[in-house]
């Protein structure tokens, strides 16, 4: 039987190569098939330790693919473990948390919560719960009446909001007790003031009377000043920072 390779053939040799075979293993097998001093034993090794060469690069791709399948296992378990949290997030955190938003929305302030803003009790009315002005007026049989067992609200008529109770280890910084009106004061200066007046009756040194500067004789009248508690008067009915006015209001219901 005659193999032919191209345009060369090599007698008695049987084809038994496939064009499967890889490009560089087939030429360097027809190229020792071709050369008829080579022989076949060593024809035969060269085919072996190819293939050998090709087993160990297929046991590489194995290990790859093994490799490849490891880390898609773990993925597969971080993806379940995702969907276990979203589905927890669905079914148990997510009701809850539309519960707390709808209920927020229903009671957006607790009874008895004080608001200030540029709209009057008319303009203010659509929003949830009743607000009332706080003018002192009688709040009798309301929500805020039966939770501060006062059937009023405060009269925050021309006041000033403040927090309540004392700051620790802050001097003056006193706010009251809440729902408490506290009276106005007025605490001493920082810097001190004087006053430079001119009395007519006194003179430098030892001078005598209103004026002159003779000495002090026997028998002379002499004025001694004494002293005057003098008033002034002036100033506002209150002490005040500027400020913008607004109306406050209070729920009751």
């Amino acid at each position: 039987m005659t193999t032919t390779f191209g345009n060369k053939t090599r007698p008695g040799q049987p084809s038994t190569f496939s064009r499967t075979v890889p490009p560089d293993t087939k030429a360097l097998i027809t190229e020792a098939l071709m050369d008829p001093a080579l022989p076949l034993a060593q024809v035969s090794n060269q085919m072996a330790a190819y293939l050998n060469a090709i087993s160990a690069r297929m046991d590489t791709v194995q290990a790859g693919f093994t490799d490849l399948n490891g880390k898609s296992a773990a993925l597969q378990g971080v993806t379940v473990a995702m969907r276990g949290e979203l589905t927890k997030l669905q079914q148990d955190d997510l009701p809850k948390l539309k519960a707390e938003v709808a209920a927020i929305k229903a009671e957006p302030s607790p009874i008895g919560t004080v608001i200030s803003s540029l709209l009057t009790e008319a303009e203010i009315s659509g929003m949830t719960g009743v607000w009332v002005l706080c003018d002192g007026r009688n709040v009798a049989g309301t929500a805020y009446a039966a939770l501060t067992k006062r059937n009023t609200v405060p009269d925050l008529r021309g006041s000033f909001l403040r927090g309540a109770g004392t700051r620790a280890g802050v001097t003056g910084w006193a706010g009251g007790t809440v729902n408490s009106h506290v009276e106005d004061s007025t605490r001493a200066p920082r810097t001190d003031f004087s006053v430079t007046s001119r009395d007519p009756i006194r003179n430098s040194g030892n001078a005598r009377g209103i004026s002159g500067s003779a000495s002090y004789s026997s028998g002379e009248a002499y004025l001694f000043p004494g002293l005057n508690t003098n008033r002034v008067d002036g100033g506002d009915p209150e002490t005040r920072p500027k400020h913008y006015t607004v109306n406050f209001f209070v729920r009751v219901d």
